[in-house]
């Protein structure tokens, strides 16, 4: 696992703890081993940190759900469909 992957899962594992406006940078940069401007050089801003452990955290779950269906569907607005 590398840096940037170590951030994120100490990040969604204080969220999930401790929610995110009580997450501070300091504290997921400390639990990765890490300094804080180690988790800036990943992330500019906490925001930018929290849309891409969303946008994994919704990829995984669609190619989990989904993972037979994708083959299957003949475009994208089906998929998407089928999703929601």
């Amino acid at each position: 696992m590398n840096k940037k992957e170590l951030l994120l899962k100490s990040a969604l594992f204080l969220f999930v703890k401790n929610g995110i406006d009580k997450t501070s940078t300091l504290s997921i940069a400390k639990r990765s081993d890490f300094s804080n401007g180690t988790l800036f050089h990943y992330f500019k801003t906490k925001n930018d940190l929290i849309i891409e452990l969303y946008l994994i955290l919704k990829t995984e779950m669609f190619e989990h759900i989904y993972s037979g269906n994708i083959i299957n569907s003949k475009n994208l607005k089906e998929m998407i469909k089928k999703g929601w």
